[in-house]
């Protein structure tokens, strides 16, 4: 379901009671920055939001490290970051979104998995 329509007038909250009315199962709600991606959060708290790496700490590292600065080559190499890539919180976030009944991302996310990352 696609909705079109001007600023204020209740989008998400259109969309969200066309999901429960319909009784869907899993929904990936795209919205177009992080800000919008937070307000969702905040309006709908039982969602589950996915970002760029950039936006999540590490387990480790001062705090201008972020998961964006991963080391591990693949799903079983070691970061040295983060102690496992089961713990990384990108990756725990990621895990979260992809199994959440309700999941938020921003269009540059979405973009840049379905075009270039593919994971």
């Amino acid at each position: 379901m696609f909705i079109d329509a001007p600023t204020g007038s209740g989008k998400t909250l259109i969309g969200e009671l066309v999901r429960r009315a319909m009784h869907v199962d899993r929904t990936l709600y795209v919205c177009s920055d992080k800000t919008l991606q937070d307000q969702f959060i905040r309006d709908f708290p039982y969602a589950k939001s996915l970002k760029g790496r950039s936006n999540y700490p590490t387990q480790y590292g001062s705090t201008d490290v972020t998961c964006e600065d991963c080391t591990a080559a693949g799903p079983m190499d070691a970061c040295m970051w983060c102690d496992n890539h089961g713990t990384c919180p990108y990756q725990t976030a990621k895990r979260a979104a992809a199994t959440a009944e309700l999941a938020v991302v921003n269009t540059s996310y979405l973009l840049t998995e379905a075009n270039y990352v593919g994971r």
